[in-house]
């Protein structure tokens, strides 16, 4: 909701620079809202997992910026990539949604 605020706020200043930027943010969101719904029910009916080949850095780059909204700007949040490493076989809706936990209870 923090996005469409900044939305709903700079369009009431009549300040209508960078608005893409705060619907683009509040889309990544609804879209990272609706897998983790769908996570959540496949947990509760105890779904196989689905592995694949996943770049472990990309998967983390692309959660960036929804970890740093969650854990807030009180928190110092820093990635330490090494970059080149192979292919991880993992669910990568679930590491997701691993890290984001791991990051909210740190």
């Amino acid at each position: 909701t923090g996005n469409m605020e900044l939305l709903l706020s700079r369009i009431r200043q009549e300040r209508f620079t960078e608005l893409d930027r705060y619907i683009n943010a509040a889309l990544e969101g609804s879209r990272r809202a609706a897998s983790l719904t769908h996570r959540l029910l496949a947990f509760s009916r105890r779904q196989t997992l689905a592995p694949k080949a996943t770049d472990i850095d990309l998967l983390v780059a692309g959660m960036d910026e929804l970890i740093r909204r969650t854990v807030g700007p009180a928190i110092d949040m820093q990635v330490n990539a090494s970059r080149g490493l192979w292919a991880t076989l993992v669910d990568p809706h679930q590491l997701e949604n691993s890290l984001l936990n791991l990051c909210i209870n740190a």
